[in-house]
């Protein structure tokens, strides 16, 4: 019995030791590959014949980006850490020359992004959400849609609109996704473990995952 309640403890102790080199050796690549010059750093990147890797816009408009989109104008739109910003190529060179600032908002940093017409759904802060933006500037608060847990690598995640009108959200297995989401009864889970992909009809009256 002691034998292998130490041959567990070693086993979590190596799991460890191996997950923390896998860690310090990623971070060391990439702040290798962040330190490089512009110019170098373009280079680094392998891409087919035909194309080519450029700075669109630098941490001074926008740092630490989570995710973005597409707005309809055909903008960039970058979302972080309490910001959501439209960046803006002025003269058309192919690269950012300014920054509008839609929200401060989500603060846990959106993990994903949809612009519909005047509106905009994130998701962050406890659940998805939706930004009325007429103006490239939210009109007021977000309005929460559905409450999910947000700001993990593995929680709520990706916002799609489906061929047949419904909204998809990706979901990871931290999301807490259960059987209370299945609110339709045309809902093919009825109890969701882990990851799952929730949708929401076009009048967002259930969801079902």
């Amino acid at each position: 019995m002691k034998y292998k309640v130490r041959r567990a403890k070693y086993e979590v102790r190596k799991k460890a030791c191996l997950f923390a080199f896998f860690v310090l050796r990623t971070s060391l690549f990439v702040l290798c590959i962040l330190s490089l010059p512009t110019h170098l750093f373009a280079q680094a990147f392998k891409v087919p014949p035909g194309f080519e890797v450029v700075e669109f816009a630098d941490s001074k408009l926008a740092n630490d980006i989570h995710v973005m989109t597409i707005d309809p104008k055909g903008r960039i739109v970058v979302a972080g850490r309490g910001y959501i910003r439209i960046l803006v190529d002025d003269d058309g060179d192919g690269k950012a020359d300014r920054a509008i600032d839609l929200a401060n908002a989500p603060k846990d940093g959106a993990m994903g992004l949809l612009w519909e017409g005047e509106t905009l759904y994130v998701m962050g802060d406890g659940g998805l959400r939706r930004f009325k933006v007429p103006n490239d500037k939210a009109d007021g608060p977000s309005e929460l849609i559905r409450a999910m847990k947000t700001g993990g690598e593995h929680s709520s995640h990706a916002i799609r609109r489906g061929p047949d009108g419904w909204l998809y959200v990706l979901c990871g297995n931290n999301a807490g996704i259960d059987k209370s989401y299945a609110e339709l009864p045309t809902s093919p889970i009825k109890d969701p473990t882990a990851g799952c992909v929730l949708r929401f009809p076009p009048t967002r009256e259930g969801a079902a995952p």
